[in-house]
This record gives C-alpha cells, structure tokens and sequence, in this order.
C-alpha cells in the first residue's frame, strides 16, 4: 500500500464497511471459515510472515499453498496475531516439525529471502498491483 500510495479500502468512510459485509458473504458462499470481525488492529505489518513464507516457498515449495492457508485461517477465521513469529511459529511448526520450522525462520531472517521478496513485490507493483493481494494470470 504504501508503494502504490493508497489507503487501505477499510479505511475509507463506507467501503470498509461495505468490504467487511462483502467479505463475510464470499466466505459464506464457498464456504471459506471466516470470524464476523476482521483481526484486531488489521491491517498490520505483516513483513516478518511475508518472509517466513518467502523461505516456505524456496524450501518447501510444495507446501507453500498449505501454509498460507493455515496462516489465513489463523488470522481471518481465529482472528490470531500471524504477523510476528510468535504468532506464526506454531502454525509453521504444526506443518513442518519444529526442527524444519526453526531452519526456516532463520533462512527468513537471511539477504537471499529479503532480496526475493523485494524482487516479487517489485514485480506485482509492474504488472499494475495497487494493493493485496494481489494475483497476475499467465
């Protein structure tokens, strides 16, 4: 958001309340799990969780879909705190193993998943992203 300059849709008089009606009716409708209210303080920085998933999809790239459902679910149907590795780390661990979980937050930690992620961000902000998230067909 702040790359592209805009203001968080829920911040906006109306749209945020028309998102979180919108919101809740899409889940209700493919049945996704979904709590009435959005995660306490959201939208948060989430750059910690972004590059435990960043060194998720290196490591373990078959599991990257898995994970980031179970880390969704934490935060939107639980309404948990995913964005700090307090909060993610017995997601990744339930997953992984603590051993594997522990080598990943430290691989998130390191330049080559800093870099990557920096390059992906880049890369949706040139095909037109203006927000999150965000998806590019191919």
């Amino acid at each position: 958001m702040k790359a592209t300059g805009n203001t968080p849709p829920i911040q906006i008089k109306n749209k945020g309340a028309w998102v979180g009606l919108e919101r809740l009716r899409w889940a209700s409708h493919f049945n996704v799990p979904m709590a009435q209210s959005m995660p306490p303080g959201f939208p948060r920085n989430s750059i910690q969780v972004q590059r435990a998933l960043t060194a998720v999809m290196i490591l373990h790239p078959e599991k990257l879909a898995e994970t980031l459902a179970a880390v969704y679910h934490a935060s939107f149907a639980e309404l948990r705190d995913i964005n700090t590795p307090e909060g993610f780390m017995p997601i990744f661990t339930g997953i992984f193993g603590e051993k594997v979980a522990k080598e990943m937050m430290i691989k998130a930690t390191g330049d080559e998943v800093k870099k990557l992620l920096t390059a992906k961000t880049e890369e949706a902000l040139a095909e037109g992203s203006f927000g999150l998230p965000w998806y590019a067909g191919k």
